[in-house]
C-alpha cells in the first residue's frame, strides 16, 4: 500500500504541467468533470483488485490522475480568473473547503468500511464521486474565456497579432526567478511534510499515547481550515512575503514545541504543536498558487503553475522520505527536526529574495512592479508625465529627481508638429497650450533620462504610432529598451489631430486600423529573426533587423484611449490600458474600471495581465486612495513644462501623497 501511495504522489506531481495544458486547451470545467469520472473509476476498479500490480494501477496511476484533474491545479487556474484582484482570499477559502471535506470524509469512509467492508466502501464512494463531482461541476462551474481561449493565442510569444500575456512555460523556465520560486515551494513543502507525515510516530515513540497522537492529527486539520482562509485574506492585505514569513515562523516554532512535547509527553505541549503546525502549514495551500500567479500570471499560467506544483510535490515527497530514512538509519528523529526547522526558515528567506525589488520586476511583466504585485495589499506605482521643451527641466535632471523621491516611471508625450489650420478641436477644450507646439522627441529625451537613472522606468505617453514608420519605430523602441536595461514602457495611441496625422499620410477615419497593423508589424520585428508583415496599411517582405528588445517577447504595449473604444483596443492588442482620469465624454474613469475588467474577461483576456495606468491624476489624497482600492496599477501626475524651481515643489507634493497612500493601507 505504501508503494501504491508513493506512486500516487509521483504521478500527482508529474501530471501538473499536463493538467495546466489541458485546462488551457479545454477549460477547467471539462478537466474537473473528467477528473471526477476518473476518480470514481479508480475507486470502482480498486474495489476489485486481487494483485499488487492492480493496486498500483488503480490507486497509483488512475486515482492519482483523477485526484489531480478534479483537484488543485485546474481549481487554481479557474479561481484566479474569477477573482483576479483577490487571489489570496479566494484561494484561501477554496483550500479551507478542501480541509473541511477531508475532515468530514475520512471518518465517513471509516464508518463505511466498518459497516460494509472496504470493497463495498470503495464502490459507494465511487457512486458518490460520480453523483456529486460531475453534476456539481457542470452546474456550478463556468469557465471564463481567458481560461479557454489559448488556442486563439497559440503563438503568443511570436505571433504579430496575438493578444498575449507575457509568460509561457518555454520562456519562464529560462529565468532564474522561476527556479528560485520552485525552490521556495520545495523547501516549504519539505519542512511541513517532514512534520505532518511523522508527527504521530515521533510523539508515540516518545511516550505520548496513541489517542493523543490521533487527537493531534484532528487538531492539525481543524487549525489548518482557519489558517488557509486567514493566510489567504491576510496576504491580500499586507502582501505575500510578510504573510508567508509569519506562517513559517509558526512552522519553525512548532518544531521546537514538538521537541519539547517529546521530552515532556504528559502535558499540553502536543496540542500546542498541533495548533502551530496546523496554522503554519496551511499557508502553502493559498499562497503557493497566489505567489505563482503574481509572478507568472497570464493565459499560459496553467502550465506554469502545474510545473511549479511539481516542485511542491517533490519537496513534500523527499521531505517525508528523508525524515523516514533518518529514523531508519539512526533509530531517532533527532536529526530530522533541525532539518525541518532549517527548511522552514529557508522557504520565506528565499521568497524575499525571489520577490521583485520595489521599483521593478524581472519575473513578470516589467510594467508590473512589486508595488503592483502587492496591489492586493493596497500598493501601486506612481509616475510623472511632462512635455520636455527647451524651457522645461531637462530629462536627466528630472529623472534623477523622480528616482530620489521613489517614483517608478517617467512619461513623455509627442507631437511632431501642429498644423496652423487648427481645425481639430483640443480634446480638453479651450486653446491648444504652447507646450504642444514645442515638445521634444520622446525617444531622445527618454534615452537621456534612462542614462541618468538606474531603476526608473521610461515611457512614451503616448507615442503616435499612426504618424511613424513602423520599421524605424521598432528599432527605436528596441534600442531604448536596450539602453534602459529593459525599463521601457511603450505607451501608444492614435492621436486626435487629424491635420497632423494627414501630413504623415494617415487618414483620420482609418487611424485605428493603421495603429493596430503597425503594432502587429513591430511585434513581428521584435520577436522574429526574419520578420515579414502583409497587411492593408503595412507591407514588408522578410528582412533582418537588430537589436531585439531586452524584455521578452517585447516591451509592454500600453494602449491609451477613452472608454469604451480605447479600452477595447487595449484589450485587443495591448498589455495595459491608459485612460485619462477625467474626460468630458465619461467624467471620472474610476466608475468605468469594473466595466473594463468585465470587457477583458468577455474578450478572453485575464484582467490581471492588463494593468491600468490612470493619467492626469489630480493632487487629491482621497481620490488616490480610491484608485488604489479599485485596483489601479499606476497613477501618473502631470508636471508643468518648467524649470526645477517650479517642478520640484510639485514633485514634493505628489511624493507626499504617494507616501500617504502607502501608509494608509
Amino acid at each position: 500500500m505504501a508503494g501504491a501511495f508513493s506512486l500516487l504522489v509521483v504521478v500527482h506531481g508529474l501530471s501538473g504541467p499536463l493538467l495546466g495544458w489541458l485546462v488551457e486547451r479545454f477549460g477547467a470545467r471539462t478537466v474537473i468533470a473528467t477528473g471526477g469520472v476518473a476518480l470514481a473509476a479508480s475507486l470502482f476498479v480498486g474495489a476489485h483488485v486481487t494483485a499488487v500490480w492492480q493496486l498500483y494501477v488503480a490507486f497509483g496511476v488512475l486515482a492519482a490522475l483523477g485526484v489531480s484533474a478534479a483537484g488543485w491545479v485546474p481549481s487554481v487556474v479557474l479561481i484566479r480568473t474569477w477573482f483576479p484582484t483577490r487571489v489570496g482570499t479566494a484561494l484561501g477559502v477554496a483550500s479551507a473547503g478542501i480541509g473541511g471535506g477531508i475532515f468530514a470524509l475520512v471518518p465517513f469512509t471509516q464508518v463505511l468500511i466498518d459497516w460494509l467492508g472496504w470493497r463495498w466502501a470503495l464502490r459507494v464512494l465511487a457512486i458518490i464521486m460520480v453523483a456529486w463531482i460531475v453534476p456539481a461541476t457542470l452546474l456550478l462551474v463556468r469557465d471564463t474565456r481567458s481560461a479557454t481561449s489559448v488556442g486563439a493565442t497559440a503563438a503568443l510569444d511570436v505571433g504579430p497579432a496575438s493578444s498575449r500575456a507575457y509568460w509561457t512555460l518555454r520562456t519562464v523556465v529560462r529565468t532564474w526567478r522561476f527556479w528560485a520560486t520552485g525552490a521556495v515551494f520545495f523547501a516549504g513543502s519539505a519542512a511541513t511534510q517532514m512534520l505532518l507525515v511523522h508527527q504521530v510516530a515521533y510523539l508515540v515513540d516518545h511516550g505520548v499515547t496513541a489517542l493523543v497522537g490521533a487527537t493531534v492529527v484532528g487538531l492539525v486539520g481543524i487549525a489548518s481550515i482557519a489558517g488557509k482562509a486567514g493566510w489567504g485574506a491576510l496576504s491580500d492585505r499586507i502582501g505575500r512575503e510578510p504573510t508567508y514569513t509569519l506562517a513559517f515562523a509558526c512552522v519553525a516554532a512548532s518544531v521546537a514545541l514538538l521537541a519539547l512535547a517529546g521530552a515532556h509527553p504528559g502535558g499540553l505541549l502536543p496540542y500546542g504543536y498541533a495548533a502551530l503546525i496546523g496554522i503554519g502549514y496551511a499557508v502553502t495551500a493559498p499562497l503557493t498558487p497566489a505567489i505563482a500567479s503574481d509572478l507568472f500570471g497570464g493565459p499560459r499560467f496553467g502550465r506554469i503553475f502545474g510545473t511549479l506544483h511539481f516542485t511542491n510535490s517533490l519537496g513534500g515527497t523527499l521531505g517525508a522520505w528523508v525524515a523516514g530514512w533518518i529514523f531508519d538509519a539512526t533509530g531517532s528523529y533527532a536529526l530530522a527536526l533541525p532539518i525541518a526547522a532549517a527548511m522552514a526558515l529557508l522557504a520565506p528567506g528565499l521568497l524575499w529574495f525571489v520577490a521583485p525589488p520595489p521599483t521593478q520586476s524581472t519575473a513578470r511583466p516589467r510594467h508590473v512592479s512589486r508595488g503592483m504585485l502587492s496591489a492586493r495589499g493596497g500598493h501601486m506605482d506612481f509616475g510623472a508625465a511632462i512635455f520636455f521643451t527647451d524651457y522645461s527641466m531637462g530629462p536627466a535632471e528630472l529623472g534623477r529627481a523622480l528616482e530620489e523621491r521613489g517614483f517608478g516611471s517617467l512619461w513623455a508625450p509627442e507631437h511632431s508638429h501642429i498644423p496652423l489650420s487648427r481645425r481639430s478641436p483640443f480634446p480638453q477644450g479651450g486653446d491648444l497650450p504652447k507646450k504642444y507646439y514645442d515638445v521634444m522627441d520622446p525617444f531622445v529625451t527618454l534615452a537621456a533620462a534612462a542614462a541618468a537613472t538606474q531603476r526608473l522606468q521610461v515611457a512614451t505617453g503616448i507615442c503616435l504610432v499612426v504618424q511613424r514608420d513602423p520599421i524605424q519605430t521598432a528599432k527605436q523602441v528596441a534600442s531604448l529598451d536596450q539602453i534602459s536595461d529593459g525599463l521601457f514602457l511603450f505607451g501608444i495611441g492614435a492621436g486626435w489631430n487629424a491635420e497632423e496625422m494627414a501630413d504623415h499620410g494617415t487618414e483620420f477615419k482609418s487611424r485605428f486600423r493603421v495603429m493596430q497593423e503597425r503594432v502587429e508589424a513591430m511585434k513581428a520585428i521584435w520577436t522574429k529573426s526574419k520578420p515579414e508583415y502583409h497587411g492593408q496599411f503595412v507591407e514588408f517582405p522578410p528582412m533582418m533587423t537588430w537589436p531585439k528588445p531586452v524584455q521578452k517577447p517585447h516591451p509592454p504595449v500600453i494602449v491609451g484611449g477613452a472608454f469604451p473604444h480605447g479600452a477595447r483596443r487595449a484589450i485587443a492588442f495591448g498589455d495595459g490600458w491608459v485612460p485619462h482620469a477625467r474626460r468630458p465624454a465619461y467624467g471620472d474613469v474610476l466608475g468605468l474600471l469594473p466595466n473594463f475588467r468585465k470587457m477583458a474577461v468577455e474578450a478572453g483576456r485575464d484582467p490581471a495581465t492588463l494593468p491600468i495606468t490612470v493619467f492626469g491624476v489630480p493632487e487629491d489624497g482621497d481620490l488616490i486612495e480610491r484608485y488604489r482600492d479599485a485596483g489601479v496599477a499606476r497613477l501618473v501626475f502631470n508636471l508643468p513644462p518648467a524649470k526645477a524651481d517650479e517642478v520640484l515643489p510639485v514633485l514634493d507634493r505628489c511624493a507626499a501623497l504617494m507616501r500617504q497612500a502607502v501608509r494608509s493601507t
